[in-house]
């Protein structure tokens, strides 16, 4: 009896011991790689990365944008995606891990432009600033064919 108790003690308190820092880094709220200047000049294209942590998920947005006219229905260049999941901290490590989605991160996606079905990466993370981290990706991104960048620079928002 007194066993059953601790375990179900554990269940419900595990929840709250979840890691919201990365070396000491609280993350926790939504982080983006990428400010898009007001003017560009030119041809421009771009890509911005943006990851919301909540308290133990993530939802992970990637923009890419150009100034490109194309009739492809899939343009490499251009589009937007959406992945979330569950993520862990460990030893400077974070994982991502969940599902590509459409834009309601509800629905997985299972065909179209782009990546479908899971969503697995994880980075290994620096600390620069009090705002500012790193992520290096540390498996292959090779599977995706859009939307994972090898290495990230994030701000606070």
């Amino acid at each position: 009896m007194k066993g059953k108790l601790i375990a179900a003690l554990i269940l419900i308190l595990l929840p709250g011991c979840i890691t919201y820092y990365i070396n000491g880094l609280y993350i926790k709220g939504q982080w983006t790689d990428f400010v898009r200047p007001k003017r560009p000049v030119g041809y421009f294209g771009m890509n911005s990365i943006t990851i919301r942590f909540t308290s133990d998920s993530f939802f992970y947005y990637n923009n890419r944008w150009s100034d490109v006219i194309s009739n492809e229905p899939c343009p490499y260049y251009s589009g937007e995606e959406y992945a979330c999941g569950k993520y862990a901290i460990n030893d400077g490590l974070l994982n991502l891990v969940g599902n590509w989605t459409d834009k309601s991160y509800k629905n997985i996606k299972t065909s179209g432009c782009y990546n479908d079905g899971i969503f697995e990466i994880t980075y290994r993370c620096e600390i620069l600033e009090k705002k500012k981290f790193q992520l290096s990706l540390l498996d292959s991104a090779s599977k995706y064919r859009t939307g994972v960048k090898k290495n990230l620079i994030l701000y606070k928002e």
